[in-house]
């Protein structure tokens, strides 16, 4: 089963309880830096497709584990849904290729690894390497992706900085010095993948979790089906049709990250649009001014009718109806979209930028395409706080649905 490392201060109190294994993840993330190999070479954020560095990354087709660009790859690889494979960071892989023998990239921040705590390193270079516990230090540990690997060339070196307090906590948690228990334990961590230990490694680790192998209560792995339903004990109260609560104050996530992660991928999988209404986790981190640069890190999708549009600086001076176009001066650079095609409660709708000389604007714009009144349509974008609510803004792209 699968664990939250924590940020509490109290933390090792809490994993002495009973039944106690739950870890939550820190809402820190740290700031680019430290370690670096090449201070010439772009630094890119896995979760920003603006960044000129990865943008500017190309090789032959396929080369990175099967995608043409650096840009393409990290959009699936470096989630904490779908980590780094380890095969990519060790030598011979297209990412450490890339940073140790070209050098073209110093650092990829907010990117995570998965892999079976295998040991550490005693000392300052790789060849330092140690399987095992014995004299562990504090200062890092080393994954494989088998918990029995004894090859140090198969092997990936993690930095436990206390440079941060989410990055003391994982310390706290993960080293072998204090934390014998977690030899051989599956592990996935985020951190910024570059120049450690004179090979590749992850450096400033800030969040992540961990499997203990341990399936039992965990809601992901479907029961027994011999132990499902038909129980002869009359006093079982279990209904198997009982709804399962979400754990996460994000929909069912735990964080920003995990929530745009989950509703990046289809626009048959938009965010939920309540979120975005008064009330919704996302207008509640937005429109209120929370964790703001969380949510613009990499763009979701939406989806909704289009029902008008904004002529003003805030949401109640929403258009609804079509034939004000012919009687007040009009706003082409945005759209707003609701639930319901014929909806006029501008609290129940979501604004969308359509930015100048976009194709999108060109697509969408009621002025020139007042037909698409009521049209369904999917956009994908960054979430921002626009017109004082949560909105969409910079779309990358979008779908019609309905016409």
């Amino acid at each position: 089963m699968k664990h939250r490392l924590c940020i509490f201060a109290a933390f090792a109190a809490l994993i002495l309880l009973a039944g106690c294994r739950r870890i939550v993840l820190p809402e820190e993330e740290p700031e680019a830096g430290g370690d670096s190999y090449n201070s010439e070479a772009p630094v890119v954020d896995r979760d920003s497709e603006e960044d000129s560095g990865m943008a500017g990354v190309m090789t032959e087709k396929g080369s990175y584990h099967g995608y043409e660009t650096l840009a393409d790859y990290l959009n699936v690889f470096g989630s904490p849904d779908r980590p780094i494979p380890m095969e990519d960071v060790l030598p011979g892989g297209c990412l450490y290729t890339l940073i140790m023998q070209e050098a073209r990239i110093s650092s990829i921040l907010n990117c995570w690894v998965e892999g079976f705590v295998v040991g550490y390193v005693n000392g300052t270079t790789w060849s330092k390497m140690v399987f095992g516990t014995d004299a562990a230090v504090a200062s890092n540990i080393v994954l494989a992706a088998r918990p029995d690997e004894t090859d140090p060339s198969r092997c990936f070196p993690i930095q436990l900085s206390q440079a941060t307090v989410s990055q003391k906590e994982m310390r706290a948690v993960l080293n072998l010095a204090d934390n014998p228990e977690m030899l051989h334990v599956k592990v996935c961590l985020a951190g910024f993948l570059t120049y450690y230990m004179h090979t590749l490694g992850l450096t400033q680790t800030y969040n992540g979790y961990y499997d203990d192998g341990n399936d039992e209560d965990d809601p992901s792995v479907p029961d027994d089906p011999d132990d499902s339903t038909d129980s002869d004990d009359p006093d079982d109260s279990t209904n198997p049709d009982d709804p399962v609560e979400p754990t996460g104050p994000y929909h069912g996530y735990n964080s920003p990250a995990a929530y745009l992660t989950a509703f990046s991928q289809s626009y048959d999988t938009p965010a939920p649009f309540e979120d975005f209404l008064e009330g919704g986790c996302v207008y509640q981190d937005v429109a209120n001014g929370k964790k703001s640069s969380e949510w613009k890190k990499r763009p979701l999708w939406i989806r909704g009718f289009i029902v008008g549009y904004v002529y003003g600086a805030e949401m109640s001076e929403a258009v609804f109806d079509i034939s004000e176009l012919q009687k007040k001066r009009f706003s082409n650079a945005n759209i707003i979209i609701a639930q319901q095609p014929d909806e006029t409660d501008y609290h129940r709708c979501i604004p969308i930028e359509l930015p100048s000389k976009s194709q999108i604007r060109n697509t969408y714009d009621l002025k020139t395409h007042p037909e698409l009144l009521g049209t369904e349509v999917a956009v994908k974008g960054k979430v921002e706080r626009y017109f004082c609510v949560a909105g969409l803004k910079s779309p990358s792209d979008y779908h019609t649905l309905s016409e």
